[in-house]
């Protein structure tokens, strides 16, 4: 019942669930002595038809002293059940943020929804096994042990009995568990898979709907409801079940108990008082085990979903990551790949084959290739997104000397359809790019998109605030603002991935200048599906199926290469048609 990986994340914060531990053992105290000087005051109002002046003032005094000490362990209990809780969700929280940045995406185990929900709902019911269910296991034995003695003082016999229907609980949680696990893990696959899709057709609505495909993904989404329904409709079948077992051992000991306890009043063998307090206090035995077994379900929720972040959390991280040691300061004017090779973690086929080329600061390159021919792939070993098993990538400064990858991470920036711009004023996006810059930099670099005249149209100029992702710029004042932050980064080598894709002819000659001018400082390497973007570029390459199969200038490959010559061919007749 108790997961060692699971009680490892609480480190020091151990001592919340020693504190909400005695905090109810004081509370089972107090009502120790609140059931006694109760029980003591009926007894003898009972046998003498009146209650004595000290037996009264002994009776407030009890009552307000449990009232206190209960107030205050309520208190202390909530305190650090909260403490335990908030901690808790801080630790996990942190250590999944952190894992995200140092896993490779080529090791991904769990999409970006999957993720967030198990972030969110799969922590809070982590939450529940740590502030409820393992301080229950404690505080049983602590409560059980001290019924026990308070009650063997007084009439053994019942109280042995008591003492051994108490891990009938402990043993029928562990005989459900079994159930629950499989039962747990249906119920985890099918919320997953739910808010999975839920957020894909969220995301897609839109080409849905242009595709009349929204009745289709409705009922889709109607069976798939459906499933979840009576995966949760299992699991809540099986907790009423349990719990009726519990109940049973649990009223039932106590039936037990109380009715021996009554046998040995009438036989004389214990006084009125006596047999009141088995009364009262049987019920302590078990409800304690009760609550566990309630408690039980609910933790293991939790420790359904931490099975999948533990999971995550145990796969391996980035090469990059793990890499320690002081970083090389050097500038790569020169970057190599000799004979890369990449292939995704389940496909055989490779996604890049041996591909050899260089890169000289002071040069454009464009990278062009249809749809799958690894060009992003390229992009995406160069950041360090992905990791590559064979080959070698490798930098040079302006003396030659060896800078490894790993070093050149910070060198390296990337621009693609993926890049963000951040809900707030186009200084603040801008600054993250360089957070030292003045505002006469950030009107500089503006310009050099060609975006200075629309800021300063606007009202509030560089304060002019931009929605999330720039909804309220168009594809083009997006795009032309996020390169804009990223020449405000002075990086070594810079990555364009499909910059131009999707946006206005005046932005995309905007860019081109841009990139074009950046070139003069720095290694910049251009990719693009559509060929005219990179003809006046210092040397195209050409992917092909994962493969580099040319390179050269613009007029050396429509003199030489047949693939180009099919390239400048199919893009003359999309365009013919309108595309």
């Amino acid at each position: 019942m108790i997961n060692k990986q699971l009680m490892n994340l609480l480190q020091d914060d151990k001592k919340y669930i020693v504190g909400i531990v005695l905090s109810k053992w004081g509370t089972l105290l107090a009502n120790i002595a609140t059931v006694s000087v109760v029980c003591m005051t009926l007894a003898q109002y009972y046998t003498e038809k009146k209650v004595s002046p000290l037996m009264m003032i002994s009776f407030v005094g009890v009552i307000i002293v449990s009232l206190i000490i209960k107030s205050l362990a309520n208190n202390w209990q909530s305190h650090c059940t909260h403490f335990a809780s908030s901690r808790l969700r801080l630790d996990v929280r942190t250590a999944v943020l952190t894992k995200s940045l140092e896993v490779d995406v080529s090791q991904q185990s769990l999409n970006d929804t999957e993720l967030t929900q198990l972030s969110v709902e799969g922590v809070e019911q982590l939450e529940h096994y740590f502030s409820r269910f393992i301080p229950q296991v404690f505080y049983c034995l602590l409560s059980s042990l001290t019924v026990f003695f308070v009650l063997a003082f007084m009439y053994i016999k019942p109280a042995i009995i008591l003492l051994l229907c108490i891990p009938l609980i402990p043993l029928s949680i562990m005989a459900i568990m079994k159930i629950a696990k499989k039962i747990l893990g249906e119920y985890w696959d099918g919320y997953l898979i739910l808010g999975e899709q839920f957020y894909e057709n969220l995301m897609g609505l839109t080409t849905l709907k242009v595709f009349s495909q929204d009745k289709f993904k409705q009922r889709e989404m109607d069976k798939r409801a459906e499933s979840f329904r009576q995966a949760t409709m299992n699991l809540l079948k099986m907790q009423l079940n349990s719990l009726i077992v519990m109940d049973i051992i649990a009223y039932g000991g106590a039936a037990v108990g109380i009715v021996i306890a009554l046998s040995g009043y009438v036989n004389g063998v214990v006084s009125l008082t006596q047999m009141l307090m088995f009364i009262l206090l049987a019920a302590e035995f078990f409800i304690p085990l009760r609550q566990l077994g309630s408690f039980f379900h609910v933790a293991m929720n939790g420790i359904s979903a931490s099975k999948r972040l533990f999971d995550y959390l145990d796969s391996p991280n980035s090469s990059f990551a793990e890499q320690t040691g002081e970083k090389n300061a050097a500038i790569p004017t020169l970057l190599e790949i000799e004979q890369v090779s990449f292939s995704y973690a389940d496909d055989e086929e490779y996604a890049l084959k041996k591909v050899s080329a260089s890169f000289e600061r002071g040069h454009i390159y464009g990278i062009i290739g249809q749809s799958g021919s690894g060009k992003s792939t390229l992009s995406k070993l160069l950041t360090g997104e992905y990791t590559t098993p064979l080959g070698a990538i490798t930098g040079y400064d302006a003396y030659h000397n060896v800078i490894s990858l790993s070093d050149m991470q910070d060198d390296i920036i990337v621009v693609n359809q993926k890049s963000y711009l951040f809900e707030g004023t186009i200084k603040d996006n801008l600054l993250m790019g360089n957070a030292l810059a003045t505002d006469e930099e950030l009107w500089q670099v503006l310009n050099r998109v060609k975006m200075m005249s629309f800021v300063k149209e606007q009202p509030e100029q560089l304060n002019y605030v931009i929605q999330s992702n720039g909804k309220n710029l168009s594809g083009g004042q997006r795009q032309r603002l996020l390169i804009a932050r990223a020449l405000l980064a002075n990086k070594a080598i810079y990555i364009f991935d499909e910059v131009t894709s999707s946006v206005d002819s005046e932005s995309e000659k905007a860019i081109l200048e841009a990139v074009t001018q950046l070139a003069k400082t720095a290694i910049v390497l251009f990719i693009s599906h559509r060929l005219y973007t990179v003809k006046e570029m210092d040397t195209i390459l050409i992917f092909d199926d994962g493969s580099l199969v040319e390179k050269g200038t613009h007029d050396g490959l429509e003199k030489q290469s047949v693939i180009y010559k099919n390239f400048l061919k199919s893009e003359k007749d999309l365009l013919e048609e309108g595309f």
